[in-house]
């Protein structure tokens, strides 16, 4: 729990530095949804003003691994 909140404060904090257009990009080595795709409906839902967008799902690989593009 100590590192999803670490994550979720480094997700807000990188994020007000991210230029107009810039692309943002979130990556961990976990396999568990609380640092990947929770972290991640988290982060759009605490920034809904329609800049911060998730791209189209790619290729799901074994183990509910997600790639995005």
């Amino acid at each position: 729990e100590q590192l999803v909140a670490l994550q979720q404060e480094l997700l807000q904090s990188l994020w007000q530095c991210l230029n107009p257009g810039g692309i943002f990009l979130y990556s961990t080595c976990s396999i568990f949804p609380d640092a990947n795709s929770l972290q991640v409906e988290n982060f759009l839902a605490n920034n809904n003003d329609g800049t911060a967008k998730i791209p189209k799902i790619i290729s799901v690989i074994p183990n509910n691994i997600i790639c995005w593009f």
